[in-house]
């Protein structure tokens, strides 16, 4: 259907276009997700892209808002030739011809944020929605596609450590900007965490969460390396990035209410994504654990407190998917196989969890 090709057909509605590319960006997506879950290779071909982000607002609205003519942004609408991987940029002279007389497909309303001097979406008019959320999960994802090139393909393997770091803090640096970018009514810029988070809101977060552990997990897996070179690159086993990772693993499950309820996480991520988001954060906390990280602020209390509460959600998954059955028996097992180095003295998961 050519859904990853830019629409400029004048006997096509722009609603109609509008759908289509928002169809493209969810295939878009979903690979990637299903690439972390599964580590299966991506099968959307991003280099024959030429589809437009979608847009922020509201399918329903579409004709009685009215978004202004873009202005001259040079940062902004570099972006897409700068920083996305080589695979997914859109070809930007195709995008320019794209029905400018659109209300809603402004190239600079479509266009992300330079680096570190970032520039915004121009959506400042564009009332928070799921419309909104998923134009900002889309740039994210393709952030995270550009992580999984750089750092988890078979290829990286090969790749000296030092050029892996670098990846890494380029990584950060792009989610920096992308956070940056959202509107303050998000509230994921809210440093005090006073704001409530809409479901929206806390949808992002999930997804700024997770993505920011596979960026930070490498320096924990890296400790689980017994190559000498490994071993003889730190004196101790505390990273500050490492810290980062169980941070984000921290905050991932803060935004879990302490009791399990599905119909509020299914209303939030589906269930295969929920199951996974909760894995990760197991899995951090056991490698943290298990390998006796030296920790700055992360208290071993304050893990295996959390380690209780991702295992409680595990267990009411495993009520409802096959999948969160068999890992929650396997975390189990871990747990119970580790439960001195956990810094149990039997294994005190079992009680909370009956």
């Amino acid at each position: 259907m050519g859904l990853n090709l830019c629409n400029e057909s004048t006997a096509t509605a722009s609603l109609s276009k509008e759908i289509r590319y928002r169809v493209w960006w969810s295939l878009y997506v979903l690979d990637i997700s299903l690439w972390g879950v599964t580590g299966r290779p991506l099968a959307v071909p991003g280099r024959f892209c030429t589809t437009p982000l979608p847009s922020p607002f509201e399918e329903k609205v579409f004709a009685a808002v009215s978004i202004p003519e873009p202005t001259e942004d040079n940062m902004a609408q570099k972006y897409l030739q700068n920083e996305l991987p080589e695979q997914t940029r859109p070809n930007t002279s195709i995008e320019s011809r794209f029905d400018k007389r659109s209300e809603y497909s402004s190239s600079t309303t479509r266009s992300l944020f330079k680096d570190e001097t970032f520039s915004s979406f121009r959506t400042d008019n564009a009332p928070e929605s799921d419309s909104s959320c998923f134009l900002y999960i889309a740039t994210l994802s393709t952030i995270l596609r550009e992580v999984m090139e750089d750092i988890y393909a078979p290829s990286a393997v090969q790749r000296e450590w030092a050029q892996i770091e670098l990846r890494i803090n380029s990584s950060l640096r792009k989610v920096d900007n992308w956070l940056l970018s959202l509107p303050l009514s998000y509230g994921l810029r809210d440093t005090d965490g006073t704001r409530p988070l809409k479901c929206q809101s806390r949808r992002l977060a999930l997804q700024l969460c997770y993505t920011k552990i596979m960026i930070t997990q490498p320096y924990l897996r890296r400790h689980m390396s017994t190559s000498s070179e490994a071993l003889s690159c730190h004196e101790s086993s505390y990273n500050p990035i490492a810290e980062m990772c169980i941070q984000n693993a921290s905050q991932l499950l803060d935004l879990l209410p302490d009791e399990p309820n599905l119909p509020w996480l299914f209303g939030v991520c589906p269930c295969w994504s929920a199951l996974h988001y909760i894995m990760q954060t197991i899995g951090v906390f056991l490698t943290a654990l298990i390998l006796q990280f030296e920790f700055s602020n992360s208290s071993r209390i304050d893990m295996a407190d959390r380690l209780v509460k991702a295992s409680m959600w595990l267990r009411e998954l495993f009520k409802v998917n096959e999948s969160a059955r068999k890992a929650w028996s396997i975390t189990s097992d871990i747990i119970a196989s580790h439960s001195a180095q956990l810094g149990f003295s039997s294994w005190s998961l079992s009680g909370a969890l009956v």
